[in-house]
């Protein structure tokens, strides 16, 4: 047996080596000349938003930065839908024509984000067009994304079933090597935090920085897989873990509807979202297993599970249906129905020509754009014309307590819907006199004021502050969900290691019980809020969600600056 000498140990770690960074290069390489203008716009986004973190910008130029970075985001998505069309087609004209033309979106959703509270804008004013605007960002980026990926596909020839497989793949591979480089860099970031007294703002930055700079752009070149991604571990996993995973939650799924069909009992709320979560998870995981034919046990059960869901689509019918006869149309539940159509449409094609189901991805940014932008048929005008029709009917009658109970409810849920909505309060604006005396009973009916979350937002952007007495000034920027218990004492963590607890609970219970006009002046007269001797909080921005029914706070957020004497 031949002995190998230091030496020749010394060789192959360094051959080793070598060949995995000579394929790391190798991976940027081909990231770079897939999607040049992308990858600059994510590196360039992690870090500037790394530099910031570090409070090592202040005043104009830290605003300045604050406008940047939103801007690449949606320039950056269109420079990926312009990439991935040059991939599939070689129109380097057509490509430079989309760098040009996606500048006109990227700098409009910015320079609307940034709106001053005086502007208008096609005839409407700020705070509406922040209200309304998230929903064209988001339809925006969906649309772009989805149809990218879909020209990625495309482009690699491959069937459906073996793209999403190595997509799948290759998301896996990079996902265990970014979960290991995350893990090593706070092992280290933490011991140099720690015998160095380095403030924790270093440990967010290196792992945005690893997040920005290896693991989005790691996944961005997952949608141009290669052959070499389809791995066994990949295949394991699929065949047999993840497809008896979705198995057992069709398995329990059907004990529940048994369950229902044997005691009678009505569906539980959360029915819908359960059976949206098994859809979203299994198609992927059934189409994926349809790839790998060879010793698979589960591959005949899998194939049979889209019939296996068609079937729970009328539960969710049922239990979407219900809520929308009692409550009308909100865009959530827009979205559902949506939702239903979509898995509909997807059985259907499943079952008649399975080989167009490649379509999904067009499908999906149709129903996307109509749910976002078409006119008369989006979320926004639908909810608007439901709520409406239920608050018409109520005014309509002569005796409005010889309506339903359940008629009342509605007409309730409809006014809260469409007093905390910019376009419903208008309408409600501009309700006849003799209106006003129903409207002021149904107000006042207390079940349907329990019933009502109560809404209100409000921003007010500040071009100077006065500081005189404070020596320092922190940008601040708080959310938090379900965490009422916390309200009373919440922490908020400033200048990177810096922290102090606010009695926010305290704060809110000055607010008037009705939103509107009265609520929008008291946060304009009262927007600092006194921590201690020393310091204090100035908002620019303020959201929250007040539940009248368990008289607690269920969301809040806020944006302004800590001063700090």
């Amino acid at each position: 047996m031949e002995e190998q000498t230091p030496a020749a140990n010394k060789k192959g770690w360094k051959v080793f080596f070598g060949d995995k960074l000579h394929g790391l290069g190798q991976e940027f390489k081909g990231l770079f000349a897939n999607f040049p203008a992308t990858q600059g716009c994510i590196w360039l986004f992690t870090l500037l938003f790394a530099l910031m973190l570090g409070d090592l910008f202040s005043g104009s130029s830290f605003d300045v930065l604050e406008k940047v970075l939103p801007f690449l985001v949606f320039f950056g998505t269109g420079c990926f839908f312009a990439e991935a069309f040059f991939r599939k087609t070689g129109k380097r004209r057509a490509l430079a024509v989309f760098y040009i033309l996606n500048v006109i979106p990227a700098f409009l959703f910015t320079w609307l984000l940034y709106l001053s509270p005086d502007s208008f804008f096609l005839g409407k004013d700020a705070l509406t067009i922040s209200f309304y605007l998230p929903r064209y960002i988001v339809g925006y980026e969906l649309i772009l994304i989805s149809m990218a990926i879909y020209l990625c596909f495309l482009k690699t020839g491959l069937t459906f079933e073996q793209y999403l497989s190595r997509v799948f793949a290759a998301a896996v591979r990079n996902s265990i090597i970014y979960f290991i480089l995350m893990i090593g860099t706070s092992m280290v970031i933490g011991i140099f935090i720690e015998l160095f007294d380095g403030a924790f703002s270093l440990y967010i930055q290196v792992q945005c920085l690893l997040l920005g700079l290896y693991y989005i752009p790691a996944l961005l070149r997952s949608t141009l897989p290669d052959e070499k991604e389809d791995s066994r571990f990949t295949e394991v996993l699929v065949k047999y873990i993840l497809s008896g995973l979705v198995i057992s939650a069709f398995a329990v799924i059907y004990a529940y509807v048994l369950k229902i069909l044997l005691f009678r009992d009505m569906p539980s709320n959360a029915v819908f979202r359960i059976l949206t979560g098994l859809f979203v998870i299994g198609l992927p995981v059934w189409t994926m297993n349809a790839c790998y034919p060879q010793k698979n046990p589960l591959l005949k059960l899998t194939r049979r599970l889209p019939y296996l869901f068609a079937p729970l689509i009328l539960l969710q019918a049922y239990s979407i249906g219900i809520r929308i006869y009692e409550n009308g149309i909100t865009p959530l539940r827009y979205l559902c129905v949506l939702l239903l159509f979509y898995e509909i449409i997807y059985v259907s094609v499943y079952y008649f020509r399975r080989q167009v189901i490649r379509l999904l991805l067009p499908l999906f940014a149709v129903f996307t754009a109509a749910a976002c932008f078409v006119p008369g048929i989006n979320m926004v005008r639908l909810s608007l014309n439901s709520q409406q029709s239920a608050l018409r009917r109520y005014i309509a009658a002569e005796d409005a307590s010889k309506l339903s109970r359940r008629v009342i409810d509605k007409a309730a849920g409809a006014y809260w819907y469409l007093s905390d909505e910019p376009t419903g309060k208008a309408w409600l604006q501009t309700l006849p006199e003799e209106a006003e005396g129903k409207l002021e009973t149904l107000k006042s009916d207390s079940f349907g004021e329990k019933e009502d979350i109560r809404h209100f937002y409000h921003a007010i952007k500040d071009t100077a502050i006065d500081i005189s007495g404070y020596n320092t000034c922190y940008p601040i920027q708080v959310s938090a969900r379900d965490n009422a218990e916390n309200f009373t004492d919440y922490r908020i963590v400033y200048g990177g290691s810096s922290s102090v607890t606010v009695n926010l609970a305290a704060y809110l219970d000055n607010f008037p019980e009705e939103n509107g006009e009265s609520a929008e002046a008291y946060f304009e007269k009262h927007r600092e809020i006194a921590i201690d001797s020393y310091r204090k909080l100035y908002l620019e921005y303020l959201s929250y969600d007040y539940d009248r029914f368990g008289e607690t706070y269920t969301y809040i957020s806020f944006h302004g600056y800590l001063l700090e004497k």
